[in-house]
């Protein structure tokens, strides 16, 4: 869940509501106050197959407005919870697979 970069100085932590994630998020958190670096959350969301195959092709069937909003809710409601989220950078919403999402958002030049 979590990936650095260290041309950047910035830990990219991806969070979908796991107790998983707010730990990945709480360490990079905690890692990147000591070195005084940041902390970039990301959430993704994607229309799942099953909804996307039950809207046929009227894609306004699929909330896709609500689908963001809930990934971004769950995100911030984890940087909420941190002691210290002075670190943190604003949550960046994207739509796409959660793991592509990731890699994108880290760079090209890290590994995850």
């Amino acid at each position: 869940m979590w990936h650095r970069s260290v041309m950047s100085r910035t830990w990219t932590v991806g969070l979908e509501g796991s107790p998983s994630a707010d730990g990945a998020l709480a360490w990079a958190a905690s890692l990147a106050s000591e070195r005084q670096e940041r902390v970039r959350p990301v959430a993704a969301w994607y229309v799942p197959l099953q909804l996307a195959a039950l809207a046929g092709r009227r894609v306004h069937d699929v909330d896709r407005m609500g689908l963001q909003a809930q990934a971004e809710v769950c995100a911030q409601d984890a940087i909420d919870r941190l002691a210290d989220a002075s670190v943190v950078d604003p949550v960046s919403v994207v739509e796409g697979h959660p793991a592509h999402v990731l890699a994108d958002c880290a760079g090209a030049d890290t590994a995850i």
